[in-house]
């Protein structure tokens, strides 16, 4: 019989630095591939004020919970909603996904996100300005 993980504690201090993608931003990575039993890849972003995370989309839903700060959600089609402490959002798969925020508060913008990884590993984003052929992350476009 395999033995099976049990419930792993995650206090903040244990959260490691992931490089940032989007400049300007910090990222802290809770659970990953060396989380024993991860399946989903869970970590904190924390956007400072005026400064926002461009359209993109992923291979998987996204779920992102709104810690603390103001912001907007917004879409491929254009469309905005504002974001703000305990809203979350949720980023189906595919292009149709496509999402970006910007912080419109005095405070940083602080949000969990969290996606389905087999193993914990990260899944990469796409830009949607992406051209097909760059579709495909490259180890300069990896954390």
């Amino acid at each position: 019989m395999t033995a099976h993980p049990r419930p792993s504690h995650l206090p903040l201090e244990s959260w490691r630095p992931r490089a940032a993608i989007v400049p300007g931003t910090s990222v802290v990575i809770a659970i990953d591939e060396q989380t024993p039993g991860a399946d989903m890849y869970a970590g904190m972003i924390a956007i400072p004020p005026g400064e926002r995370v461009p359209l993109h989309w992923h291979h998987v839903g996204e779920m992102q919970l709104v810690l603390s700060g103001r912001g907007l959600l917004v879409d491929a089609g254009g469309g905005e909603a504002p974001v703000g402490p305990h809203d979350m959002v949720f980023a189906p798969a595919g292009e149709p996904g496509a999402h970006g925020f910007c912080n419109t508060g005095e405070l940083p913008l602080i949000m969990v996100f969290l996606y389905s990884s087999p193993g914990g590993v990260w899944v990469p984003s796409i830009p949607v300005s992406a051209t097909p052929s760059s579709r495909e992350p490259t180890e300069a476009t990896r954390p």
